[in-house]
C-alpha cells in the first residue's frame, strides 16, 4: 500500500509540474496525446515521431498532427528509420511507412519488449524477452533467432556484427547467421553499447570499458567509483558519460581529460551535438555545456519525461499526456 501511495504521489507531482510549465514563453507548441509519453521522441526531416497510447507523427515546427497509428498498447521503444520505413516495439515489432503511417508488416511473439530495434544491411535486429531476432526489414520474415539470458540490452549493429550487453557480458554476433564471434565479461550492468571506429564502449554500474570490436579484448577501462548508467556519447576523439559528474575521456587511451562536478545531480541520457553537451539535472533543467570552455551556457526548465535536442528546440514528452517543443536560447 505504501509503495502504491508513493507512486501515486510522484505521478501527481509530475503532472502538476508539467501543468505549471504550460505558461513558459519558450514553449513554441504543445500537443496532447491520449496517454503519458512512453518513448523518446525522434526527429526525421520535418516530422517528430513519438510513442504513447498510439504512435504519433507531428510537424516538428508546429506540433500539428500528420498521422497517428493505433497500437494494441503503449509504445514501448524508441523508433528507428530506414529506407522510408519506421520501426518500433509495441508488444510486437511494427514497420510503418514513414510518410503515411500505413502498416507494412508486424512481427509478434508471446512476449513484450521495450528494447529499441536496430536496422542494418537490409535486416532489422530486435530483442524480445530472451531471444534476439534478425528479420528482413522489407517484409518482417525471420532470418534467424538465438536465445540469450533475458537481461539483455538493445542491440547495436556495425560492419556486419551485432553487439549486445547480455547479462554483463558484451556479446558480438555475426549479423548474417547469429553465431557468436566473441563474449567479454564486464562488471554488472545493462546499458547498450556504443560503437565507434572499431571499438565498443559500454558502461557497467561503476566503470566504462573500451573493447576491441574485432576480438573482444578490453583495450582500457576506467572506474568512476560511482553509479555510471549512461550510454556513452562519442564525438570526435572524445567520449562522455554521466556518473557522479560529467566525464570526458580520450577514446584512444582512456585518459580522463576532464571531469565536471555539477550541482543538483545529473540523470538520464546525455546528448553531444555541434560542440555542446546537453544533460538534465535533478531539477529537470536541461543544461547546455560548452565542450571547450566547460561553461554552462544556459538551463531550460522542462517537465519530467523523455527528451531530445535538435534544430534549436528541446522536444520533451510529459506525464500529463503532452509533447512540448521548447525553444533554446541560441534559437531566439
Amino acid at each position: 500500500m505504501k509503495n502504491w501511495f508513493n507512486l501515486l504521489a510522484i505521478s501527481v507531482l509530475t503532472i502538476f509540474t508539467a501543468c505549471d510549465f504550460n505558461t513558459s514563453p519558450n514553449v513554441l507548441w504543445e500537443y496532447k496525446t491520449g496517454y503519458r509519453i512512453t518513448s523518446f521522441p525522434v526527429v526525421s526531416g520535418e516530422h517528430l515521431y513519438i510513442g504513447s497510447d498510439r504512435f504519433y507523427c507531428l510537424d516538428r515546427k508546429t506540433g500539428k498532427p500528420v498521422w497517428e497509428f493505433k497500437t494494441y498498447g503503449t509504445v514501448s521503444s524508441s523508433a528507428v528509420f530506414s529506407n522510408g520505413c519506421i520501426y518500433f516495439q509495441c508488444g510486437g515489432l511494427y514497420c510503418l511507412e514513414e510518410k503515411t503511417g500505413k502498416m507494412l508488416w508486424q512481427f509478434w511473439t508471446e512476449e513484450w519488449s521495450n528494447k529499441s530495434p536496430a536496422v542494418s544491411g537490409g535486416n532489422i535486429f530486435t530483442v524480445i524477452n530472451n531471444k534476439i531476432y534478425c528479420l528482413q526489414a522489407a517484409n518482417g520474415k525471420k532470418v534467424w533467432e538465438i536465445t540469450v539470458s533475458g537481461n539483455t540490452s538493445s542491440p547495436a549493429v556495425s560492419n556486419g556484427y551485432v553487439y549486445i550487453n547480455d547479462d554483463s557480458e558484451i556479446c558480438c554476433l555475426n549479423a548474417q547467421n547469429g553465431r557468436t564471434v566473441w563474449r567479454t565479461k564486464i562488471g554488472s550492468g545493462f546499458q547498450s553499447p556504443s560503437i565507434s571506429q572499431g571499438k565498443v564502449y559500454v558502461c557497467s554500474l561503476d566503470k566504462i570499458y573500451c573493447i576491441d570490436a574485432n576480438n573482444g579484448r578490453i583495450v582500457w577501462s576506467y572506474g568512476t567509483g560511482s553509479f555510471a548508467p549512461s550510454i556513452p556519447a562519442i564525438s570526435d576523439a572524445h567520449l562522455y558519460i554521466r556518473a557522479d559528474g560529467l566525464y570526458c575521456f580520450n577514446v584512444l587511451t582512456g585518459n580522463l581529460e576532464w571531469k565536471m562536478d555539477i550541482a543538483n545531480n545529473l540523470k538520464g541520457r546525455l546528448v553531444v551535438s555541434a560542440g555542446y553537451i546537453y544533460i538534465r539535472n535533478a531539477k529537470d533543467e536541461i543544461q547546455c555545456i560548452d565542450i571547450n570552455s566547460k561553461a554552462i551556457l544556459y538551463k531550460i526548465k522542462t517537465p519530467p519525461g523523455p527528451w531530445i535536442v535538435t534544430n534549436g528546440c528541446v522536444y520533451v514528452g510529459s506525464a500529463n499526456y503532452r509533447v512540448y517543443c521548447i525553444r533554446t536560447p541560441e534559437a531566439k
